[in-house]
């Protein structure tokens, strides 16, 4: 009898080592996958500030081959394999967010009125706002402990406001 008391004791204190490694597991897992989803958030706002920020010179718009090297050395800062990086160029377009509904608002104003070689008065096309639009996507791959994330990143920066 003394002896299966024992060994009941024994496997007690086996399940509970069992639990309380496969818990630290567990948790361990949750905060690696918490701490890589933190660095591709923060990965997301570096792609916008840092990656398309603009360059110094005339035309404040930086060069695909620069944002490409600033977008890897942000990934790989963090531990991130990068893959996948597009760059893409839109000038003249219309814009986004605030400043689009701006180009709403002054999409209702009339230009400046022209006089053709009659005389006569020719209504210009309503003042329209454009910029220069500049959006970057990069897949990247994180490891970490007992997990990974894959994830797309996009960022998007307008620059050179102006009217038409």
């Amino acid at each position: 009898m003394v002896g299966q008391t024992r060994s009941v004791k024994l496997a007690v204190r086996i399940g509970l080592v069992v639990v309380v490694i496969g818990l630290a597991l567990f948790v361990a897992r949750l905060r690696s996958t918490y701490r890589l989803l933190e660095d591709v958030e923060a990965m997301r706002a570096e792609l916008r500030d840092v990656a398309l920020a603009p360059s110094r010179g005339v035309d404040s718009v930086p060069s695909e081959a620069e944002v490409r090297e600033r977008a890897t050395s942000i990934a790989a800062a963090r531990g991130f394999e990068p893959s996948a990086i597009e760059v893409e160029l839109e000038r003249n377009v219309a814009p986004t967010g605030t400043g689009g509904r701006l180009a709403e608002t002054l999409g209702t104003i009339p230009g400046t009125q022209d006089v053709d070689a009659e005389g006569n008065l020719r209504a210009a096309p309503p003042l329209a706002l454009r910029v220069t639009r500049l959006t970057a996507r990069m897949h990247v791959h994180g490891d970490g402990f007992l997990c990974s994330v894959d994830d797309d990143l996009r960022a998007i920066r307008q620059y050179g406001y102006g009217i038409r």
